[in-house]
């Protein structure tokens, strides 16, 4: 995803690396026209939200991106002994980017949110609603894979949230929960500190608010779950996806403590 999106909002770099470094003009050319007809079918596509079509796009892209270089670095050596491995990577290049066209137009299947919850309740039928959990693990089940998460489901979905959250058990050794603390925007910054040191098995010490969340190893599971932290301890709503807009620590901290304060 992140190649793919630094072709297509940034591609002069990858372009010329390719072109004159790897010495394969042809490569970086068909990477850059089909990088740009890929965003163009997925943002006609099928997808509600321009979010989630730039990163399909991304990720696809990105995956055309890889076997480039590949096949660039083959194309930039003349030796014969590599003609088989040329021309398995030339049908690598052109699978990658046939692939990512079907993938990216209105053919393309996608489920929204509801068709997830439908497919989660057959699920749930066929194989009961328990928690998936071997016997001997020493740690806890993910909070999204509890039977009654914490979680708000997206508004529109039939399911309701479960009426009270579940208790977290915390695992001999593990740092505590943040403890009550000012809702200011140090105090937001702390609370996410905190958080963040209490989740990832770190020393708050040593997370600096002037660097970004995904430094630290945050992924698209654990915004939600800070996201629904955050939610609870302000009283107010939040957008998961604020960490993307705002992934530098403190910016994120000064826009939720002015959300909360307008809020």
């Amino acid at each position: 995803m992140f190649l793919g999106s630094r072709v297509i909002n940034d591609g002069a770099d990858f372009a010329n690396f390719v072109a004159v470094e790897l010495g394969a003009p042809e490569v970086a050319a068909r990477v850059a026209a089909s990088a740009l007809e890929i965003e163009q079918r997925c943002t006609a596509g099928p997808f509600t939200d321009q979010l989630s079509a730039k990163r399909w796009a991304h990720t696809l892209v990105g995956g055309i991106t890889t076997d480039a270089v590949m096949l660039a670095v083959l194309e930039g050596d003349s030796g014969r002994e590599l003609d088989h491995a040329r021309c398995w990577a030339r049908q690598q290049f052109d699978n990658a980017i046939a692939a990512a066209r079907a993938a990216s137009g209105n053919g393309a299947v996608n489920l929204s949110s509801l068709d997830l919850d439908t497919l989660g309740d057959h699920y749930e039928h066929a194989v009961g609603d328990i928690e998936q959990q071997l016997a001997g693990e020493d740690h806890n089940v993910d909070g999204l894979l509890r039977q009654a998460p914490s979680v708000k489901p997206p508004a529109g979905l039939t399911r309701q949230p479960p009426s009270a959250p579940p208790s977290v058990k915390v695992s001999a050794g593990a740092p505590s929960k943040p403890t009550p603390i000012a809702k200011s925007a140090a105090g937001i910054e702390k609370f996410i500190i905190d958080w963040m040191a209490h989740e990832l098995k770190i020393a708050a010490s040593s997370i600096e608010p002037t660097r970004s969340f995904f430094d630290y190893g945050i992924d698209s599971v654990m915004t939600v779950m800070l996201a629904v932290s955050l939610e609870e301890w302000l009283g107010c709503e939040l957008y998961s996806e604020l960490v993307y807009h705002f992934p530098i620590i403190r910016n994120f901290v000064e826009r939720v403590a002015e959300q909360h304060t307008t809020g």
